[in-house]
């Protein structure tokens, strides 16, 4: 270090001794003034280079909110595979603590394709809501969108109804719902015993065949439960059953998702790149060039399905035989899964009309019917996952019928499909050009007028958590005295009324005098110069509020029609130059929250010396005489280069 210094020092023409915040300074001209500079020119970067669409949603104090990224290859993906949605959030990826939501599909080989990435400042519903309306308005296939998975996230839920013009079915993750209900359970049950059988009956509940299956469990869960928990079954469950029944959910053409499973597996592999000590452009940078992975690996399967065929040894069946020509891999190994439930089952068909039959198993499961005309099943396998179902291929093999693959299957499972998908998501990044500036919308605030009673406290608490952050750093005497007034201005709002709420202003100024007597006492320099600030400032005093209040009619004049939509400004370089900053956008301040730390961590001493003087070679410990080693092996080496360059020259001249 001390090298360090002198070497600076040297190539300094000032003649000044380096400190460490100089170096610091120069450290930070290098990568920029500000990380939301950083920010904008990673963006700019990012659209150039891999045709993003990155666009920043800021509020009203120009802090970022939102920040939505998608490419053309994502944006292809979804307009391939719009049926089923995967959204889930994960955390600890940036230092500014924004979560990140993830979208998913699944392909017709069974892959999952990340679809749009959304950094969220607060997970509040109308930030969620204002993020799912620009992903709705930048993807217009999402009115093709039937079903999306989540997690029992009420404000997901509830920003997705308002959001997706399709009305899409919202189904819950189920590995979710047993993990909420077993919360629950433990918390319910009045014994270990009974817990395990509140989670045994409500898994029968969720899997459920058909509803008579799902009133026997429920009626059974009634019976041996206690009051608490039949109402919390009432209360939290039964009202949503089209959102985790099985046998309900299966209905909808879902893929066979019905966990969210895919976007967990991403969040790990995203967590290898991200943590949260990540600036938020590193974090831009890395999840793109993450994208870009996934991006190679989907050609590379398409490309496989151009130029291989996949071959099954085991089958000598002419139906797989069929599939295997015309339909992916996984699309085969799903119809060879339901032959081998074929072949463990004794099967009953009978046709009642022309082209109409009746199918059932040995194992006790209800009648299904079977159109050959359609080449369909009533059963929930082929409503859910678009293929054969067994009660089909029963049929065909019984009655020898050449089946009709372009009805029994749905588009996406063919091979001609998946391989059209790479090079039209070729074509869109080749058509795809960036805008000449970047785009920056501005989000209106929350509308308190739709909000519950549960949504506003959930908002408030915001608010109330960095006020108690703030509180807990003040010195004991603030402490007190702040305290009181929150206390007292609670006991005001509780007695309501015009007259307490003109007595709360009245607090509120008061309050506010005291505290700048207090902070003027504690600093009275800093009270001689606000008074002479004052003296000489008198109009400006005078007329702030009515400049502040025309400011204000101004702003609510130029507010939109639609205060749901967000503001489109026009270029990053207009927005800089009516605020006058270099950066049009500031990022979200992040404290750290929560209760103070129970004990003050000391500082570390430093260890005593053993002795003075050099400490004697054979006295070291070995990593110690390693080091010492390599040290005196370099010294000798640069000894022998500059005695031999000295040779050299002398040789020469």
């Amino acid at each position: 270090m001390l090298f360090m210094h002198v070497f600076l020092s040297w190539l300094l023409p000032t003649g000044k001794v380096v400190t460490t915040q100089d170096l610091h300074n120069v450290k930070r001209n290098c990568h920029g003034r500000d990380e939301a500079e950083q920010l904008l020119q990673e963006i700019e970067k990012c659209r150039q280079q891999h045709r993003a669409k990155i666009i920043p949603i800021t509020d009203e104090n120009e802090e970022l909110q939102i920040l939505f990224i998608q490419t053309p290859h994502m944006q292809q993906a979804y307009k391939s595979f719009p049926e089923v949605v995967l959204l889930d959030a994960t955390y600890r990826t940036n230092k500014l603590k924004m979560p990140l939501f993830v979208f998913v599909v699944q392909d017709g080989c069974g892959e999952s394709q990340v679809i749009a990435y959304a950094f969220v400042a607060p997970e509040q519903c109308h930030h969620v809501t204002e993020m799912l309306n620009l992903f709705v308005k930048e993807n217009p296939c999402s009115e093709n969108t039937g079903v999306i998975v989540v997690d029992k996230d009420f404000t997901e839920i509830s920003a997705i109804r308002s959001a997706f013009p399709s009305a899409p079915s919202i189904q819950l993750c189920q590995f979710h719902v047993m993990k909420a209900f077993r919360t629950a359970a433990s918390h319910l049950a009045r014994s270990a015993e009974e817990r395990d059988k509140m989670v045994t009956t409500f898994n029968e509940m969720l899997h459920a065949p058909n509803s008579s299956k799902f009133e026997d469990a429920q009626s059974e869960f009634t019976r041996f439960a206690s009051k608490d928990s039949i109402e919390y079954l009432e209360k939290n469950w039964l009202s949503i059953k089209n959102m985790w029944v099985r046998h309900i959910c299966d209905q909808e053409f879902t893929c066979g998702a019905n966990t969210t499973n895919r976007v967990e597996a991403h969040n790990g592999f995203i967590k290898t790149a991200l943590s949260s000590s990540t600036k938020l452009h590193d974090a831009v940078r890395k999840l793109l060039d993450l994208s870009s992975r996934i991006e190679r690996k989907s050609a590379h399967s398409a490309t496989l399905l151009k130029t291989c065929i996949f071959y099954n040894h085991s089958s000598n069946n002419k139906i797989e035989e069929a599939c295997a020509k015309v339909l992916t891999p996984f699309a085969c190994g799903v119809i060879r899964k339901q032959f081998s439930k074929l072949a463990e089952n004794d099967i009953e068909v009978k046709k009642t009309k022309e082209k109409l039959y009746h199918v059932t198993f040995s194992n006790g499961e209800r009648w299904h019917d079977i159109s050959i005309e359609s080449h369909s099943c009533s059963c929930t396998f082929s409503s859910k996952m678009g293929l054969p179902c067994r009660h089909l291929l029963a049929v065909y093999v019984k009655y020898d019928i050449e089946p009709d693959l372009d009805k029994a299957v749905r588009s996406r499972w063919f091979k001609r499909y998946q391989a059209a998908f790479l090079p039209n998501q070729q074509a869109a990044a080749e058509n795809s050009t960036p805008t000449d500036q970047l785009r920056i919308l501005s989000m209106p605030g929350p509308n308190f007028e739709k909000m519950n009673r549960n949504q506003r406290y959930n908002f408030a608490m915001r608010t109330l958590k960095s006020l108690a952050d703030t509180l807990a750093d003040c010195q004991p005497g603030i402490f007190a005295q702040r305290l009181g007034f929150l206390e007292d201005l609670n006991s005001t709002w509780l007695k309501g009324g015009e007259e307490n709420k003109r007595d709360c202003s009245i607090n509120l100024a008061t309050s506010s005098n005291s505290e700048c007597d207090t902070q003027a006492a504690e600093n009275p320099h800093s009270q001689a110069v606000e008074v002479e600030n004052m003296q000489k400032k008198p109009e400006e005093a005078e007329n702030s509020g009515q400049a502040i209040e025309l400011e204000n009619m101004q702003e609510k004049a130029e507010e939109p029609d639609n205060p749901g939509q967000p503001v489109v400004v026009k270029n990053v370089q207009e927005k800089a130059e009516e605020t006058g900053k270099s950066c049009p956008i500031k990022l979200p301040v992040v404290k750290s929250r929560g209760r103070p730390a129970k004990r003050i961590r000391q500082r570390t001493m430093k260890r005593k010396k053993q002795g003075e003087g050099p400490v004697p070679f054979k006295d070291l410990s070995p990593r110690s005489q390693e080091k010492c080693k390599e040290i005196c092996l370099l010294q000798a080496f640069w000894k022998c280069a500059i005695i031999t360059c000295l040779e050299w020259n002398r040789k020469r001249f």
